[in-house]
């Protein structure tokens, strides 16, 4: 896996206790969707330079998926000095915009999967 539970948490994001195994299966398949929208396995793609872009951004997916999966409606998100606000209406189809611009900035989207955003 791309993050484990730990590392998800040391980014701020909430988890309690009696979700983690929930989280664990939201992780891998967070890590899935980001493997779909690059084209190839998000895990073989990771490096020094780009590492901390793609684990934040599994988090970030991971976390739309633990929202949408817990049937909550998130309307606040802060990581760090970092915050975002949320619907709570997403689909598991949809992917989170701030995990697609953290892929851009690791540069794992080829110019087709930007088109296609």
């Amino acid at each position: 896996m791309i993050i484990t539970t730990e590392e998800f948490k040391e980014m701020g994001f909430a988890c309690a206790d009696e979700d983690l195994e929930l989280l664990d299966g939201c992780i891998k398949r967070a890590e899935y969707v980001l493997s779909s929208l690059c084209g190839r396995d998000i895990s073989r793609m990771l490096s020094e330079k780009n590492e901390k872009f793609i684990k934040q951004a599994a988090a970030f997916q991971s976390a739309v998926l633990l929202n949408e999966s817990q049937g909550g409606k998130l309307s606040r998100v802060s990581v760090g000095d970092f915050s975002y606000t949320e619907d709570g209406e997403q689909k598991s189809a949809e992917i989170s915009p701030t995990a697609k611009r953290l892929l851009c900035a690791a540069g794992c989207l080829t110019s087709i999967a930007e088109v296609a955003e």
